[in-house]
């Protein structure tokens, strides 16, 4: 955002769009605010939401009104941008990943995150033509197995081992 003060931000509206708050910047030093990438409701529970904030990813327990942030593991500079969550399981975890210049997996709801070792990554989001189709979905009935499109068509299908942790299996599709 190219505005002073940024506008950047997660924003939220509570009269069917006729008016926007900002709840929350990802501020980075410096006084960088990040780009949201993408925003995600957890599914079963409309009160959990996360976001792919560039510096961090956001977390809410109330519908969006507050944020807190959890910054995966990677060296600095590390983005991301995009961010999905599975069903809670039965024993009540609940798989979140997130990607950007890398690709980082939460077993616990995104309080923790394990850096996949695999150099997969996903540009910023664009608006314009070229290399900008990019996303991240979880597999609806596997909580533990992603699909993740990348520029140039690429689609890949990254599994977690059945322990929960430790590096993804990635097929190339």
């Amino acid at each position: 955002d190219a505005r002073v003060p940024a506008q950047n931000g997660i924003w939220r509206s509570t009269d069917g769009a006729r008016s926007w708050n900002r709840v929350h910047q990802f501020a980075a030093s410096g006084g960088r605010f990040g780009t949201i990438g993408s925003i995600t409701v957890a599914p079963g529970n409309p009160e959990l939401m996360f976001a792919g904030g560039q510096f961090a990813v956001g977390i809410s327990t109330d519908g969006g009104q507050t944020w807190t942030e959890r910054t995966p593991q990677g060296p600095s500079g590390d983005a991301v941008f995009y961010v999905v969550s599975s069903v809670q399981l039965s024993g009540g975890a609940r798989h979140v990943y997130a990607v950007g210049t890398r690709i980082w997996h939460s077993a616990d709801g995104g309080q923790t995150w394990e850096t996949d070792p695999v150099a997969l990554s996903a540009g910023s989001p664009a608006d314009g033509v070229g290399f900008s189709a990019r996303c991240l979905c979880v597999d609806p009935s596997n909580a533990r197995r992603v699909y993740l499109a990348r520029q140039a068509g690429e689609l890949w299908r990254g599994d977690v081992p059945s322990g929960g942790t430790g590096p993804m299996t990635w097929t190339t599709l």
